[in-house]
């Protein structure tokens, strides 16, 4: 896992992740791009995207799939009320459906859904110990190795000299990025939104759970804006969300929103803490 990196290694990770991030804020907004960026914004190749494109759709389709999962489960889950209201119907009472099926949330839908199917093809690869670019793991960590080593070597002759860092910042932000691209392809539970914020603290989060509380801050943001602090309404949105497709045939969630409760408040907790 890439929290297991030694510190001279995280630290390079570190500089290298605010780069991509600062490359990310200065790209065209995902709105004026969405044909293209999705879901290419998320895939580690143009073949993973493709495949997981063909089961995913683009927002039409997300919003038949979800409607179709809102209709099936009665609010609240498991049992529902004796009104068999579902959550479509609640939504609407809410007067939340428009958002629901909004341009915005789709995207954070299709991305939860998108990164679930990554997750399971890459999954295929790491047992076959290659990456998604089709390479050996091995040859992903020794080049990364290489790249770390080369950069601390070459701080030590600017430094050596008294030479400036903007000498070669070209030179450093080139390998920064390089380095970053060597890692995600041998980490592959490493990615920009993953470590946002606070990258240290949150590398212990799955991508599940990662997934889970992406999703579930739209929802609370949302419903913060309508004064409402429904978190059990919240949570289980986000279980009806995070759910596999056959959740709307068998009738049963998973992750049930108990473990989406459960996860948020140790997300809480691990904030709480100061960093390491």
């Amino acid at each position: 896992m890439a929290r297991d990196l030694p510190e001279q290694m995280r630290k390079l990770l570190d500089e290298a992740l605010l780069q991509v991030i600062e490359e990310i804020r200065s790209q065209p907004t995902a709105k004026a791009t969405r044909e293209r960026t999705w879901p290419h914004a998320y895939a580690r190749s143009e073949s993973i995207a493709e495949e997981i494109e063909a089961k995913i759709g683009f927002p039409e389709q997300i919003a038949t799939q979800l409607k179709e999962r809102l209709c099936a489960f009665k609010y609240p889950y498991p049992h529902g009320t004796k009104k068999g209201t579902t959550f479509y119907d609640h939504l609407k009472k809410l007067r939340l459906l428009r958002w629901f099926f909004s341009w915005p949330f789709l995207w954070v839908v299709g991305a939860a859904w998108f990164r679930r199917f990554s997750d399971e093809s890459e999954e295929v690869l790491r047992k076959k110990l290659i990456s998604h670019h089709g390479y050996e793991l091995a040859f992903h960590r020794e080049l990364m190795r290489e790249i770390a080593r080369t950069l601390g070597h070459v701080s030590r002759i600017l430094e050596k000299y008294r030479v400036p860092k903007e000498w070669l910042s070209d030179y450093r932000k080139a390998s920064l990025k390089e380095l970053w691209r060597q890692a995600t392809s041998y980490y592959f539970d490493m990615e920009p939104g993953l470590y946002y914020k606070v990258p240290s603290r949150a590398r212990s989060m799955s991508h599940d759970v990662y997934i889970q509380m992406t999703v579930l801050d739209a929802i609370e943001k949302r419903l913060a804006q309508r004064n409402s602090r429904n978190k059990t309404l919240a949570y289980q949105l986000t279980s009806l969300i995070c759910s596999p497709q056959e959740c709307v045939t068998t009738r049963k969630l998973s992750p049930d929103p108990e473990a989406v409760r459960t996860n948020d408040r140790a997300r809480s907790a691990k904030l709480k803490k100061k960093p390491r």
